[in-house]
């Protein structure tokens, strides 16, 4: 027969565990999200053409400085992402250990 107050205990842990890897997860997934937007905003940057008019109107340099804020925008989006992402790991590592402790000890006074 198994202890409630344990199986409480487990399934507690085993929630614990389940919010810190959504989390992760969702963090994760935001980075993958920013990379990707940085990578399509640095392939869509318009290249000059020597004798477009576009480039001597002048639009040439304002679309490209568009693109730069664009990129450093997200960037520094992505930065404090990966700062959060680092805090987030050992929070999710501790969850995993304590379902894992509390799985053990149930099994054991079973």
């Amino acid at each position: 027969m198994t202890d409630p107050k344990m199986d409480q205990l487990v399934t507690l842990a085993r929630l614990r565990k389940l919010h810190e890897e959504t989390k992760l997860a969702r963090l994760t997934a935001r980075r993958r999200q920013l990379e990707a937007e940085i990578a399509a905003l640095r392939t869509s940057c318009p290249e000059p053409l020597k004798l477009d008019e576009f480039v001597f109107s002048g639009g040439w340099e304002r679309a490209r400085l568009w693109c730069d804020a664009q990129i450093l925008a997200r960037n520094s989006e992505l930065a404090s992402l990966r700062a959060e992402i680092s805090d987030q790991m050992p929070a999710s590592n501790r969850a995993n250990a304590r379902f894992e402790i509390a799985r053990e000890l149930k099994d054991r006074k079973t």
